[in-house]
């Protein structure tokens, strides 16, 4: 062990000079490492900045400085929202068409077949519904929204819906692997038509497009159009992309069975004053009748006359 007492008092300086030499050189190179790193240390020197700013603004500062990218909303330019009464706008949509000899599941995903056609084409006469969803695979349309309506489109079409149609803005390779992914989770054929408005210009016209923020951009809301010939008779919207209540498979036939029911009642109250209506001219036929035959009787008999002789 050296013993700083037993040096010479030159020597002694001399050691400690180097000794400082080395220390600033060493300070210079961790000072350049540091001018290197900091930059790419950035976000967590964020995250620390955040942590120490208060006890009760831990959270929000960790989140803002971890999830800053995972932006609020912005506003999307578009049309005011379609309502009852109203025709769909004339713009072309990709609707996959069905393949019958092919199992649920075993479609090729690069052979998508498509029809290139106006929305209202699509949708064509009678009795439709329009289904709009923010997008394929995500969690309320995969698991909840897109079964209801498979697993409901009988029930529909004993209501006198002739089509369903389901309208994302992917474009059609996704909504084809969504259809085959669900069709074969399910193992079944939906029976559904699959409409891809990639650049989102129909729900735009339509009024009924959000942006749903960083990662999902602008999508498509969460909606359902029932229409009759074109004509929108039926407007309901679910905001978000998680909510699921007046937008279900079970809402619509829910009104559908209070539109079928109203349309039947009505017609039933016409069917039962037909009797009535019958009877009270019959009854009619038998007053005129009878009062016919009444004023014969009180008739006088017709004497004639005499033919009076010539002079």
């Amino acid at each position: 062990m050296i013993s700083f007492h037993s040096m010479p008092p030159l020597r002694l300086l001399w050691s400690m000079a180097c000794v400082l030499q080395a220390c600033r050189a060493f300070d210079l190179s961790v000072s350049a490492r540091l001018e290197r790193t900091l930059p790419r240390m950035a976000p967590f020197r964020s995250v620390h900045l955040a942590m120490a700013e208060s006890n009760d603004g831990k959270a929000a500062g960790v989140k803002k400085a971890l999830f800053g990218r995972f932006r609020s909303k912005r506003e999307v330019e578009k049309a005011e929202k379609i309502a009852p009464g109203q025709s769909l706008p004339d713009i072309e949509v990709d609707a996959l068409l069905f393949n019958e000899d092919v199992e649920a599941g075993e479609e090729d995903a690069l052979d998508v077949p498509v029809a290139v056609l106006p929305i209202g084409a699509a949708l064509g006469n009678g009795t439709s519904i329009l289904v709009g969803m923010p997008g394929a695979f995500t969690p309320t349309c995969n698991d909840r929204h897109l079964p209801g309506f498979v697993n409901n489109l009988d029930k529909l079409r004993a209501l006198g819906v002739e089509r369903v149609a389901v309208m994302t803005t992917n474009d059609r390779f996704v909504n084809s692997a969504w259809r085959n992914s669900v069709e074969a989770c399910m193992q079944t054929k939906s029976g559904l038509i699959m409409l891809s408005d990639a650049d989102g210009d129909i729900v735009k016209a339509l009024g009924l497009v959000d942006d749903m923020g960083f990662g999902l951009g602008v999508r498509s809301q969460r909606f359902v159009l029932v229409l009759e010939d074109g004509v929108v008779k039926h407007v309901a919207v679910d905001e978000g992309s998680s909510d699921l209540k007046s937008t279900s498979a079970e809402a619509t036939i829910e009104y559908l069975q209070q539109t079928r029911g109203a349309g039947a009642a009505a017609s039933s109250q016409v069917n039962d004053t037909r009797p009535a209506i019958l009877a009270a001219a019959a009854l009619l036929i038998l007053l005129a009748a009878y009062y016919a035959t009444t004023n014969d009787a009180l008739m006088p008999q017709s004497i004639g006359y005499q033919k009076i002789p010539s002079m």
